[in-house]
């Protein structure tokens, strides 16, 4: 995963946009962050078609870090399949709930 330290891709836009008011090379960075991310995303789109998991097929991820689930998502997309997001502190009748209603 393409990470600029523990900041988020949003924190890093902010710092430059207030640090750096009449560049554009913010653009620069954005498209950096998203190659980047779209190679995770292929590395996740591989392992899915791996593992066997067809087409269609929902899959439930529970991920803390949202500012680096982009990946993640364009991997399950790209692979296919259907995204189910699900919040780390949702309740186990939430997820299974979550998960029941993704099947459809």
């Amino acid at each position: 995963t393409v990470k600029f330290s523990d900041r988020s891709i949003l924190e890093y836009i902010e710092r430059n946009v207030i640090n750096n008011p009449e560049k554009i090379a913010i653009i620069k960075m954005i498209l950096y962050f998203l190659q980047g991310a779209m190679k995770e995303a292929l590395k996740v789109s591989s392992h899915i078609q791996e593992l066997n998991i067809r087409k269609g097929s929902t899959i439930a991820v529970i991920q803390e870090e949202i500012e680096n689930a982009l990946p993640t998502i364009i991997g399950i997309i790209h692979a296919g399949c259907i995204y189910i997001p699900i919040s780390p502190t949702a309740s186990s009748f939430n997820i299974k709930y979550m998960i029941d209603v993704g099947k459809v």
